[in-house]
């Protein structure tokens, strides 16, 4: 049902078993010479797509921040990078039965990416991100994504002590841009969507 919402709502989307697979997927789409920008994402960390992708004939730059780091690349452009980039790859905090993706940002990249670009987008998420609607997929990132992401950070809100959303002005807040694509935004040749058959992410 979710995968034909996704069809239904403009999204290509793509239904594999493993993480292998996947990262197999993601080089196929990808043409020869690709640049792919990343948003900040676990199960793309944990799925391995940074070096599978290395390892690909294609010579495709990935322009991630880890890998930027480590070139000595200043933060500010390093952004500017990616967001330019013609490729772009992250994940979702929750994908809806209906077909809605829903994000919520902290510093605004990845959701502002999500809504505009003349690229192809490709949003990578385990199964464990299906929820029945968007009000739940809302509930998913107050309740299960932020506090872990914000306990990964390292940083100190409410939710990480009580795992309940308070609605926090701290300034280590990470919820500050809910972006609810309800539709492929039209700017987007593609907007790919690969569900993989495993927990992964927050």
């Amino acid at each position: 049902m979710t995968i034909k919402n996704l069809e239904r709502r403009g999204f290509t989307p793509f239904f594999v078993e493993d993480t292998k697979q996947a990262c197999a997927l993601v080089e196929d789409l990808l043409e020869k010479d690709a640049v792919l920008g990343f948003g900040g994402s676990v199960t793309v960390e944990q799925i391995g797509l940074l070096s599978s992708l290395a390892l690909s004939d294609k010579n495709i730059t990935l322009l991630h921040r880890g890998l930027m780091d480590k070139e000595g690349i200043e933060k500010k452009l390093q952004y500017e990078l990616m967001h330019a980039a013609p490729w772009f790859a992250s994940s979702a905090n929750a994908i809806s039965e209906t077909g809605e993706i829903v994000n919520v940002d902290s510093r605004g990249n990845r959701v502002a990416k999500s809504l505009f670009g003349t690229c192809n987008y490709i949003c990578i998420a385990g199964v464990n991100k299906i929820v029945p609607s968007v009000e739940q997929g809302l509930q998913r990132v107050r309740d299960i994504a932020a506090p872990l992401n914000i306990k990964k950070l390292g940083r100190n809100t409410p939710c990480v002590g009580n795992g309940l959303c308070n609605d926090c002005p701290s300034s280590d807040n990470i919820c500050r841009a809910t972006v609810i694509l309800h539709q492929m935004p039209t700017s987007f040749e593609k907007f790919f969507v690969i569900l993989i058959n495993q927990s992964l992410g927050f």
